[in-house]
């Protein structure tokens, strides 16, 4: 009968309705959970950044330590250069 057709009709919409919303369930938490695991990488990926740009600095640090020792050896050398060729210069007067 058509009342029977149209039962029949609208177990099947309801099903059907079901079935797409336990889709969109599982859609929806597997977008979260990718959401979750890249929330977590890029703080991960920060922390390493931080961590970085710490040793980067202190590289920076010994660097300028290096170069402040190198600049205060070939003064020391250029000093003595000039003091040999005094003396020289003195022999020679």
């Amino acid at each position: 009968t058509f009342a029977a057709t149209v039962d029949a009709q609208v177990i099947a919409l309801k099903e059907l309705r079901s079935e797409h919303e336990k889709e969109r369930e599982a859609e929806q938490a597997v977008h979260s959970k990718c959401e979750t695991d890249l929330t977590t990488r890029c703080d991960d990926l920060a922390k390493l950044l931080t961590l970085e740009t710490r040793r980067c600095d202190r590289l920076k640090a010994q660097a300028e330590k290096y170069t402040d020792a190198i600049s205060g050896i070939t003064k020391l050398g250029l000093d003595a250069m000039d003091s040999r060729k005094l003396a020289q210069a003195d022999e020679g007067e």
